[in-house]
């Protein structure tokens, strides 16, 4: 279940991935285009420099945004768990409980079990 739970949040960030890199490329083909206008001469560097600032600005963010990204998408691989991890941390978890108290195991249990609940059919 978790491991599908990250693959759906991998997929998620895929696609802001590409997505925001889509935005990055329209943004700088945006920005030529002003570099191009002002090297032809059609405006003026008074007329075009409040807007190459605000490009430049809304790519940097753009470039910001897709960074973090690939550092989510980055710590949401190393964190996938496979079926053997699991399997030894629950062997791992069954001999310490074992070789402890009650108090010390409801501790230990405590750590990572936020709730149960009952119902009249179960656990």
């Amino acid at each position: 279940m978790v491991n599908a739970e990250l693959s759906i949040r991998e997929d998620e960030i895929g696609k802001n991935l590409r997505s925001v890199r889509r935005k990055i490329t329209s943004l700088k083909d945006r920005l030529d285009r002003h570099y191009e206008a002002l090297e032809a001469k059609v405006l003026s560097m008074k007329d075009v420099a409040p807007r190459i600032k605000e490009l430049s600005n809304l790519i940097s963010d753009a470039q910001a945004a897709e960074f973090e990204l690939l550092e989510q998408q980055e710590l949401s691989q190393i964190a996938s768990v496979s079926e053997h991890e699991v399997l030894q941390y629950a062997l791992d978890s069954e001999d310490t409980l074992e070789d402890c108290g009650v108090p010390e195991r409801r501790r230990f249990l405590s750590s990572f079990i936020e709730r149960i609940w009952v119902s009249d059919q179960g656990i």
